[in-house]
Parts: structure tokens; sequence; C-alpha cells
């Protein structure tokens, strides 16, 4: 029940959802002809809103937040990296095309991690891969085997590759994980977007986890000032993303996961 709630709320947070209530709300106000200036500060933020989400500048403020929370793992090893015994990739989405490579039918965010998760196997060649990601209805594969098939793709020996495939959400892949790696090294794979929640909610279950974001949507080092009056549709993805991540920390943190 709880899942699905998350679900519902989730899929109405969205710039154009929320500035579109404010516009109604003003509009309504202003036709009931009563307070004409609270009408038009409705009518005004419900056009802010969006207007602002498409802004480059914008989205890199909030996004950049959330992606340099935690270091991206060096391109080599040194004499002081830490082991890690599980490499932990958590789940985001694919396509089903059986006319496709695996790797093909991901969505970005979930090729992104298996390409990160592909690249650490290398720099830890003792490391076993743990594939998270549930079953969509009975007459398909788990998301976890197009993750672990993906890897193998790219080169991985299926033996270093495990499934886990009960976890339908964050929260659930991490009791996954706990329940299977005790107090080992993990490295938790997944979107640096993501990273700040599901380094909490590991951390908070007692894995002895270390960051290794993947799929960063704002990889320039430093805010550039030409951003700011640039507006499209990918600074809009971003900046819903990202109010997305936040919801979904306030919603952990008052559901004590993190």
């Amino acid at each position: 029940m709880v899942y699905w709630l998350k679900k519902l709320i989730g899929s109405f947070i969205s710039p154009i959802r929320i500035g579109l209530g404010f516009l109604v709300i003003g509009l309504w106000i202003h036709w009931r002809g009563k307070r004409r200036k609270t009408s038009r500060t409705f009518i005004g933020i419900g056009i802010l809103i969006p207007v602002l989400a498409f802004n480059s500048g914008v989205a890199d403020l909030l996004n950049r937040q959330l992606e340099h929370t935690y270091p991206a793992i060096p391109v080599a090893r040194n004499s002081d990296s830490s082991d890690i015994i599980y490499l932990a990739v958590l789940g985001g989405g694919h396509v089903e095309n059986p006319q496709l490579a695996h790797l093909t039918q991901l969505v970005n965010a979930s090729r992104s991690r298996v390409v990160e998760s592909v690249r650490l196997a290398r720099l830890y060649p003792d490391a076993t891969l743990l594939m998270c990601g549930p079953q969509g209805d009975a007459h398909s594969k788990p998301h976890s085997a197009f993750l672990a098939e993906s890897a193998a793709e790219l080169g991985v020996r299926p033996d270093r590759i495990q499934q886990l495939s009960t976890g339908r959400d964050t929260q659930g892949e991490i009791q996954e994980i706990v329940a299977l790696v005790g107090d080992e090294p993990v490295g938790i794979v997944t979107s640096a977007w993501h990273m700040p929640r599901a380094m909490a909610m590991a951390r908070r279950a007692g894995i002895n986890a270390i960051a290794c974001p993947a799929d960063y949507r704002t990889a320039s080092p430093a805010p550039r000032l030409i951003d700011w009056v640039q507006f499209d549709l990918e600074a809009y993805q971003t900046t819903s993303r990202a109010i997305l991540e936040y919801v979904g920390l306030l919603w952990a943190s008052l559901r004590g996961q993190s």
C-alpha cells in the first residue's frame, strides 16, 4: 500500500503539474471576482514555476547539491583504496525488446550504472556484482536479469554476477543487500543524483557502504553563467528529477529510513 501511495504522489510532483495547480486556483479566484491581487499572485506563480524549471541554471543549482555530495570513484586505484567485496547496482528501468541487446534495452540511467559497475569490476577483480531490480509482469524477466545480461555483454564473467529481484524500490533493494552482505564493504552503484538517498538508507540499514556514483547530469566542475540564460527540455527533466529526489529524501526521513 505504501509503495503504491508513494508512486501515486510521485506522479503528481512535477513543475508543470504544480504550476498548473496554482494557475487553476488563481483563475478560479479571479472568476469568483474576489481577491484580485491574490488571484494574480497565484497565476504568476503558476506561470513562473514551469518557466524556471526549464532554466539550465536552476536545474544545475538543484541537481548539483545532490550529485556532488559524494565524489566519484577515481579512474585508477591507489594504495589507500578500500577493498570492495560487493558492487551493488540499484535498479532503474528498461524497455523490453528481444530484438535488441540487453544493454540497449536499458534506460539511460540504468545503462550508465551498468557501465560504471563494469569499470569498477575491473578495478576490483574479486568483487561480486549484485544486480537489483524487481520482476515486472508474470511473463517478463526481472529487471535484475537485464542488468546482469548487460554486464555480461560488456565482458563481466557470469559467475561474478548475482541477481536480487524482490526489492521494488530503493528501500527494498537495500534490505535485500544487507541480508546478503552483512558487514562486508559494498560499493553502491547508482545515479549521482540518487546517491544521497541511497547512501542514507544503506548506512541506516547498517551496510558498510561506499558511494560509487554514475549517470551525472551536471558533470561540469563548476556552475556556468551561460546556463542562466538557457532554457531547454533537458533542463526541465533534470529539475523534475531533482525535485522528486528531494521529496524522496524527505519521505525517507519521515519514515525513519535515512
